[in-house]
């Protein structure tokens, strides 16, 4: 006798889901995403131990405790041995169900991550190609949200700013930005260009600043677009000390 009224219930959910049995830990029924998830039919799956399924050590020890435990369930990421060998990485969740007649099974479901693991791999390859690309540039970078606040920035801009690696580890945005006015010499009139900037957000401006130490820095911002859009400022900073003096020397010449 089946535990639901029909199959349809099971079969209409995107997750694969397998009905276990509490007492045994036997698979009692499974779905159509089941079978296409494990790559067998139902019928060589049904009757068989929940444990035919666990691929990994936690696995198996996680069905190897006391009921209470199990009735419990749980909600990992883990992974599935599909039946040609390839290791298929889950989201898995485990349930305790009561049908109502007096039967109470242990619902497995599993959703197949392949694809979102191939996308956050693909985000993280590209996280780590700009921030080679931002270390290798000559200049001080800084990315910025419209908003201010910090999303990237590479070592050459720590270097110039002079920016204390604690408060790098901080990720505290408003102390990085008031350690910037505080290097520069003229604090009111950096204030008042960067308000300006703030105020437009597809301005493009370059400027000269006077840094404490005797540092000349200049300055320049562009628009961060998406879509045509803008969502943020990317910040460049050049030393451009050694220029202003041999220019300065020129001029007294």
């Amino acid at each position: 006798m089946s535990l639901f009224p029909t199959h349809a219930w099971l079969d209409g959910l995107l997750e694969a889901v397998w009905l276990v049995d509490e007492k045994s830990l036997c698979i009692l029924q499974v779905n159509k995403a089941a079978e296409r998830l494990a790559g067998l039919p139902g019928s060589d799956m049904v009757g068989k131990p929940v444990t035919s399924l666990a691929a990994t050590p936690q696995d198996h020890a996680f069905w190897a405790e006391p009921k209470a435990t199990l009735a419990a369930g749980i909600h990992s990421h883990t992974s599935m041995l599909r039946a040609d060998g390839v290791l298929v990485p889950v989201d898995r969740r485990v349930t305790w169900v009561n049908p109502g007649d007096g039967h109470a099974v242990l619902m497995l479901t599993m959703l197949d991550r392949s694809a979102q693991n191939a996308t956050e791999q693909e985000l993280e390859t590209l996280l780590s190609e700009l921030r080679a690309t931002l270390d290798s540039a000559a200049d001080g970078m800084l990315v910025c949200g419209l908003d201010g606040r910090v999303r990237a920035f590479n070592q050459r801009l720590a270097q110039i700013w002079k920016i204390p690696r604690a408060l790098l580890l901080q990720r505290n945005d408003s102390a990085v930005h008031e350690h910037l006015s505080s290097m520069v010499v003229d604090v009111e009139d950096y204030q008042a260009r960067l308000a300006a900037i703030e105020c437009e957000p597809l301005l493009e401006r370059t400027d000269i600043l006077e840094l404490h130490g005797g540092m000349t820095v200049e300055r320049r911002v562009v628009p961060q677009l998406h879509k045509g859009r803008p969502v943020g400022r990317v910040y460049s900073f050049r030393d451009i000390t050694r220029q202003t003096e041999v220019q300065a020397s020129l001029r007294l010449a």
